[in-house]
Parts: structure tokens; C-alpha cells; sequence
């Protein structure tokens, strides 16, 4: 009995064996920690988020990116020219459940995502200077799956260390457009705009417009900017539709716009082009 047992585990061991040779992390620093080369922008999304120590960097192609590997699939980025790269590919399977709350990072750029029910199926983000960044929320988690795995040509740190407190327990208590607010320095400015049955929370000094395409193609206006908003641009801001929330860290201004789409196949778009005051200072309207 014992000897059928070992027989039947080779085929595993080798599987294991496989995946670790070809995983190549990239260099954590002399003391470990890959926590250590993180910008301030995504230090400030992983301390939104509770998942932090499970997260980790991978770089390609002279791209850095933060994700969590049990969430990411694929993340890939389209430049201004039309090329495509791919920035990341999932590895192996992650052992582990759903993580209901990750940070993506690229660039200068983050996002807390908050989605306890898993609505989420990817994420597009557009910036102002024409590139494309989505990551795709398909990634293999065992249970129930635990195929072997396909390689990646990005290579990975070890997982971060937690870059803040631990969170405390009122807080991971809030529905998620509440904790998406609570994670910004700009939670008192937000809106609640609803239309067509729907509600979305934005910044009006952030969304120009936001819409969603419903599984039948059927399109619905959630919001439209109608006045210009006077104020800065607002460097943090939360969105939320249904219930999943986005904390939006971008403090140099480089987004244009962000599509989440949805396992039950609506895709919503979140505009930011809206008019601020100054620098068009329209006449004060009624």
C-alpha cells in the first residue's frame, strides 16, 4: 500500500519540481524585502486592502507591476503605437480562496479593488498618454482547480510584507463602497448619481461620464457632467457601482478613463475628462 502511494505521487513531485526551476524572483535586496522598492502610490493602495502580505511585483519588458496571484491571470499593456505586451501570465495555480480585496499598480498609478461577492471578471485602465493597461481576473485557484500550469516569462518577488498597520476590524467591516471612501483623502466630495435602476459613487471633480453595456448590449447613462467643478483635480477618488469599489490612487494625473467589466457579462466605464475650474472657468450657472 505504502508503495502504490509513492508511485502515485511522482507524477506530482515532478509537477512541483517544474513550476519551482522555472520561477525566477526577482531580486528582493539583501534583507528580503521587495516591499522595500515600492512606490509611495502603491503603498498607499496596499494599505487599503487587508490581502496585503499575499501580494507581489513582477517585471517584464522594463514594466513593474503590483498584483495579487491569486486574483491576476494576465496583465497586458497596448501603447500608444498599437503594440501589445504582456506583462504577466499566472504562473501556477494559487492555492488559496477568492481574495476579496486586491491592488493593482503600474507606472505611478494604483487601485484598491473591493469585490467581496466576486463580480469582477477584468480591469482596463486608459491613460492620458494612449497606453492600455488590463488585468484579467481569470486566475486558476486550487480548489477546485489544480491543473498543471503554463510558464510565464516575467519574473516575481516573494510575497510583500505588510506596508501599514493591520487594518482594524470596524473598518474590513464596511460594505465596499465604504471602504473604498474611507481609503481616500478626498471620501466627504463623493456623489451617489442613479439612473436607469442603477447607482455608481464618483468624484465630480474626477468623472466626466459613466455608463454600462448590459450582457445584451443594451447601453444606460448613469452620469454626465453637466458644470464644471471648481477645484483641484482630485488625486484620490473612489467609484463604485453595485457592489464593487474601486479607490483610485493618481497623483500625477495620468488616467483617462477605467472599464470594469463583469462575470455576468455588463461592462461599465468610468470618464475622466471632466471639466475643472480653473482652468475653464465658465460663467456660474444656476
Amino acid at each position: 500500500m505504502r508503495r502504490t502511494s509513492l508511485l502515485a505521487a511522482i507524477p506530482a513531485l515532478l509537477v512541483m519540481v517544474a513550476v519551482t526551476s522555472r520561477c525566477n524572483p526577482v531580486d528582493a535586496g539583501s534583507d528580503g524585502d521587495p516591499s522595500k522598492r515600492l512606490d509611495p502610490v502603491a503603498r498607499k493602495a496596499l494599505a487599503a486592502v487587508s490581502t496585503v502580505h499575499a501580494h507581489q511585483m513582477v517585471e517584464r519588458a522594463g514594466a513593474r507591476v503590483v498584483h495579487h496571484p491569486g486574483w491576476s491571470s494576465r496583465i497586458e499593456m497596448v501603447g500608444a503605437g498599437g503594440g501589445r505586451r504582456e506583462i504577466y501570465r499566472q504562473p501556477r495555480v494559487y492555492y488559496g480562496p477568492y481574495p476579496r480585496e486586491v491592488a493593482l499598480g503600474f507606472r505611478d498609478v494604483a487601485l484598491a479593488v473591493f469585490d467581496p461577492n466576486h463580480r469582477i471578471r477584468g480591469i482596463r485602465i486608459a491613460t492620458l498618454d494612449g497606453e492600455e493597461w488590463t488585468f484579467h481576473e481569470e486566475g486558476l485557484r486550487c480548489p477546485p482547480v489544480c491543473p498543471p500550469d503554463e510558464e510565464s516569462e516575467s519574473t516575481e518577488t516573494p510575497s510583500l510584507v505588510p506596508t501599514a498597520p493591520p487594518m482594524e476590524p470596524a473598518r474590513l467591516a464596511l460594505a465596499p463602497a465604504e471602504r473604498a471612501r474611507a481609503s481616500v483623502s478626498t471620501a466627504p466630495e463623493h456623489r451617489m448619481a442613479e439612473a436607469a435602476g442603477e447607482r455608481a459613487t464618483y468624484h465630480p471633480g474626477w468623472s466626466s461620464r459613466i455608463g454600462v453595456v448590459d450582457a445584451a448590449g443594451r447601453s444606460k447613462e448613469i452620469y454626465r457632467q453637466t458644470r464644471a467643478h471648481r477645484g483641484p483635480y482630485p488625486r484620490e477618488v473612489a467609484l463604485s457601482f453595485r457592489d464593487v469599489s474601486l479607490a483610485v490612487f493618481d497623483p500625477n494625473h495620468r488616467i483617462r478613463g477605467i472599464t470594469v467589466e463583469t462575470l455576468d457579462g455588463q461592462v461599465w466605464s468610468f470618464d475622466e475628462d471632466g471639466i475643472r475650474c480653473p482652468p475653464i472657468c465658465p460663467e456660474e450657472e444656476p
